[in-house]
C-alpha cells in the first residue's frame, strides 16, 4: 500500500472530525455544517465540501 499525501487543511479538519465526534454530541450532518462553515481551501484556492457521507 502507497503512502498517501494529506492536505495540512484536510489533516486539521480530521482532526476536528473525530474530536467532534467522539464526544457522541454531534450527528453527521452537524459536523460537516461546522466544517463548511469553518471551510476548509486547498493549496490552489478551492474550498472542500463536506457532506454527510463525506464525514
Amino acid at each position: 500500500m502507497a503512502a498517501g499525501w494529506l492536505h495540512p487543511g484536510e489533516g486539521e479538519a480530521i482532526q476536528r472530525m473525530f474530536a467532534w465526534y467522539i464526544t457522541g454530541e454531534y450527528s453527521n450532518g452537524e459536523i460537516a455544517e461546522r466544517l463548511n462553515a469553518d471551510g476548509v481551501d486547498l493549496p490552489d484556492g478551492r474550498r472542500i465540501p463536506f457532506r454527510i457521507h463525506t464525514v
